[in-house]
């Protein structure tokens, strides 16, 4: 419907080398994106997708909300748990946007397609759909965005030109990358989400295929994108090396994935990902791209990479990035990840044993007011209040947790009680309100014992009751 546009990496003679990545708008990802959307699905309804572009999605689907494929929509997400990344992974295990025929049978499950996926249910969803679009008129839709589509297209290209981001990948995972084919897909209803999709094809061609989020817009409804996009891309497409790693190795790392997710349970709950391998996939593809962002961005974009993934939870990726330093010295012995996993799964397992060691000396929270977890706090409480086991020094970390407006309102400084063991913060509560923050996280971990040991970071929620 419109041309796809190209990345070109550049040699040293000043010769265009042939295209590198594709960018380029899909319209079996924008179908399944609106459907979902429709459907009431938070992560395609969130704040930072709102735009020109979704106003018009409303406009010309409004009325659609109750048709069969919508309703579907809801039953797989409640029923089936097929959210995030599943919903474009059938999207794009699909031939085109009218037939929605299956590229590949879908039983046996391909090899990329998301495991929540069985053949029966994509079956009944892809009936759904096919009259979904016979009924909106969706390619006469499609086709009314086609500048938007185009010009998002064209400002994400121009911010990938010069990162060499295929030859990187190439290099970087070797073997296993050869013959694959690199498109990043701008999905206009993502908001914040990325999924690191790919096409397994029957004849052994690898079809790299990240939907990547827009998260800024102008005025016109046309995608912005910063610097920070283009190490996102590189984590999307590193998930198809990396996962496998972790999915071929699984059994040697499950002890230790679950001794560390249980760590951080919380944390990675909220940010979607809900297991230890899911935790594992994103330690190491998050510690593949720090060391992309050392060689093309230097070392101090690589430090705040690294300080970023520990706020997050991620407080190891600085010292995984540094163990994969000896697999980048000795690519005749570890010429892919594969060959490397024996040390992986090593440094995995002294990992666990660390935060055994450091969770078994460090101090311990005894209770909490409002309590975690709490669904019917009275907005008139004036204090969180937190008691721990032992003497604390004097410092405190409340720490922001996701969005800055979920903090709980502060009505004062915190301060410590005369034996040191319960802080106190003071708070001006709304009612209906869910709040969260954290003790202690990331850079912050001025929550310590007197003895200097920090607290292992905690995440709190409570929602007040309603009026």
């Amino acid at each position: 419907m419109f041309a796809a546009l190209l990345v070109s990496l550049c040699i040293g003679d000043g010769v265009a080398a042939p295209p590198s990545i594709t960018v380029r708008c899909d319209a079996r990802v924008e179908l399944f994106c609106i459907v979902s959307r429709l459907a009431g699905d938070p992560e395609f309804n969130d704040d930072r997708a709102e735009s020109p572009y979704a106003d018009a999605v409303e406009d010309w689907f409004d009325e659609f909300r109750a048709h069969p494929a919508v309703e579907y929509a809801k039953t797989l997400r409640k029923d089936y748990g097929i959210t995030f990344n599943a919903v474009p992974d059938l999207a794009l295990h699909c031939d085109d946007v009218e037939s929605l025929l299956p590229r590949l049978p879908l039983s046996p499950r391909p090899a990329r397609l998301d495991a929540r996926w069985t053949e029966d249910i994509a079956n009944e969803y892809l009936d759904r759909l096919r009259s979904f679009v016979v009924d909106t008129k969706f390619v006469e839709f499609f086709a009314s965005q086609a500048d938007r589509y185009r010009r998002t297209e064209q400002r994400l290209a121009e911010r990938l030109a010069d990162a060499e981001i295929e030859a990187w990948v190439g290099g970087y995972f070797g073997d296993t990358a050869t013959g694959a084919t690199f498109t990043v897909i701008p999905s206009m209803l993502n908001g914040p989400n990325n999924y690191g999709c790919g096409v397994q094809l029957d004849d052994g061609r690898f079809e790299l295929s990240p939907v990547m989020g827009i998260w800024s817009w102008d005025a016109d409804g046309i995608g912005e994108f910063g610097p920070e996009h283009v190490p996102t891309v590189v984590h999307e497409f590193t998930h198809n090396f990396a996962n496998p790693v972790i999915d071929r190795n699984a059994d040697a790392l499950e002890a230790s994935g679950r001794a560390l997710f249980k760590s951080v349970q919380k944390t990675m709950e909220m940010q979607a990902y809900p297991t230890w391998r899911i935790m594992l996939y994103e330690s190491l593809v998050r510690a593949c791209v720090n060391r992309y962002v050392a060689q093309h961005q230097g070392a101090e974009a690589a430090r705040a990479d690294a300080a970023d993934n520990a706020r997050r939870g991620f407080t190891w990726t600085a010292d995984l990035a540094t163990l994969l330093e000896e697999y980048e010295a000795d690519r005749e012995r570890y010429p892919n990840l594969d060959a490397f996993a024996p040390r992986i799964v090593a440094w995995f397992a002294e990992q666990a044993e660390h935060v055994k060691k450091v969770e078994s000396e460090a101090p311990r929270v005894v209770s909490i007011e409002p309590a975690d977890g709490a669904t019917d706090v009275d907005a008139s409480t004036t204090a969180i209040r937190v008691t721990f086991d032992r003497k604390m020094a004097s410092g405190f970390s409340f720490v922001i947790i996701g969005a800055k407006t979920d903090f709980p309102p502060t009505a004062g400084a915190p301060s410590w009680d005369a034996a040191r063991r319960v802080v106190t913060l003071p708070v001006k509560l709304e009612p209906g309100r869910t709040y969260r923050y954290g003790l202690n996280g990331g850079d912050f971990k001025s929550f310590q014992a007197v003895d200097g040991t920090p607290l292992i970071p905690i995440v709190v929620e409570f929602t007040t009751a309603a009026r």
